[in-house]
């Protein structure tokens, strides 16, 4: 059996692309012998919490490099290939890279890309991006990834953000879902029941207060906050401001979410979330996001079923931003429920699993073309180096301090991440 390693990343919570990787073992176990490669970092980890039967778990070091059979396939997402060089010794084994991120497959050689898409704008963050892709070797591995079906992405609207930065194509595989949960039979609650699915932190702050600032106009509903985060502070201020009565539920277990879920009427989420919610038969709208505040009626909401181009957010302040359609307005959340789950099924369900798994079988990049990557021009290798520095610094200051500590300037910083 052809091994399959998963290389999920570093993350200090458990988010979607943990989320993801997760499935995705679940998912491929009998299809691959199956290792997840943890690197050191994480402050929690999914597949201790929810172990999947089969599966091996290797804890990586910086002292001695993980060894990859040359008959296996490795698949991490975009910001992980910045890592592996340190953490993986250069093999045969194939590779596959899926950005899970719009900006994800430019971090690994450009630190701070949010922070310059949001302050200075898209246009701005392409000539910087090319900039210090002119001067490693990035450029042409990931033309050569591409070539050798080694670059996914997970929706178009990733793609898009890839052709425009950095004129980099490749092949949409469209996330997937576990379709183990059962589908409930709905009832519709007297008064509406809405909730925010997903984290209270990072991108998805801004989003999540335009929705606040929407339902508090409206009478009778019932709002709920699902999911947790360094922004809740922040969060309750805004709904004590408008007077506006918010259920927190704080973070919920993976396996005690879907159950929370089908209790409501409408979910407000993006990315996995969405998805799941969506295959729930709940009433989904989906949301992009913003690094920056959301004016006053400048964004208009879609249902998740309503979606022109395959896609799970995207970023509202992108030069090529189009809304797919506006929200049609029905109290029929049963039937939109129902729609939702079908385009679910239909779009991120086993066609989705059969492209990723013909990925997985197709590419011919081998691990060791990452290794590869480096800068070749002093200056561009010297700015780099020092970026990456003070980029470590604020990460390190932004997970000992309270989020608080950052209150009064975290709009202007808080879009620095890996």
């Amino acid at each position: 059996m052809k091994k399959l390693y998963l290389f999920p990343g570093c993350s200090p919570y458990i988010g979607g692309a943990e989320t993801l990787f997760h499935s995705i073992a679940e998912r491929l176990k009998h299809e691959f012998d199956i290792h997840v490669l943890l690197q050191p970092g994480a402050c929690e980890n999914l597949f201790e919490l929810q172990p999947v039967t089969g599966v091996t778990l290797h804890n990586l070091s910086t002292e001695y490099r993980f060894k990859c059979y040359d008959n296996g396939v490795l698949l991490c997402g975009g910001a992980s290939i910045g890592q592996i060089p340190n953490l993986i010794y250069p093999s045969q084994t194939k590779l596959v890279v899926w950005p899970l991120h719009t900006l994800e497959l430019f971090m690994s050689f450009t630190p701070f890309v949010h922070y310059i898409s949001t302050r200075f704008g898209y246009t701005f963050l392409r000539k910087y991006v090319n900039w210090m892709a002119e001067g490693s070797t990035i450029k042409s591995i990931l033309n050569n990834l591409n070539e050798k079906n080694g670059l996914i992405f997970m929706d178009y609207n990733t793609l898009a953000c890839s052709e425009y930065v950095l004129g980099i194509s490749g092949k949409v595989v469209p996330l997937m879902v576990d379709f183990k949960d059962q589908i409930r039979e709905k009832k519709t609650n007297e008064v509406p029941r809405i909730a925010w699915v997903g984290r209270l932190d990072s991108f998805k702050i801004h989003i999540l207060e335009y929705i606040i600032r929407d339902m508090s106009k409206r009478k009778n509903t019932s709002f709920h906050i699902i999911g947790s985060g360094k922004a809740e502070k922040r969060i309750r201020a805004l709904a004590n401001r408008l007077n506006f009565n918010i259920t927190f539920h704080g973070f919920v277990e993976p396996s005690k979410l879907p159950d929370l879920i089908q209790t409501m009427d409408v979910v407000f989420a993006m990315g996995t979330s969405a998805l799941q919610a969506g295959h729930l038969g709940v009433a989904t709208v989906l949301v992009d996001y913003s690094e920056k505040r959301i004016k006053e009626d400048s964004y208009q909401f879609s249902w998740l079923c309503d979606q022109v181009v395959i896609g799970v957010g995207q970023d509202i302040n992108m030069p090529y931003f189009r809304r797919s359609t506006s929200l049609r307005g029905s109290d029929d959340f049963k039937t939109i429920g129902s729609q939702c789950h079908d385009y679910v099924e239909k779009y991120h369900g086993e066609s989705a699993n059969k492209k990723l798994i013909e990925a997985l079988h197709t590419s011919t990049a081998p691990l060791s073309l990452v290794h590869e990557i480096k800068f070749i021009k002093p200056i561009q290798k010297t700015l780099y180096i020092r970026l990456s520095k003070i980029r470590d610094k604020i990460l390190k200051m932004r997970s000992q301090y309270s989020y608080s500590f950052f209150e009064k300037v975290i709009d202007y910083f808080y879009p620095v991440v890996i």
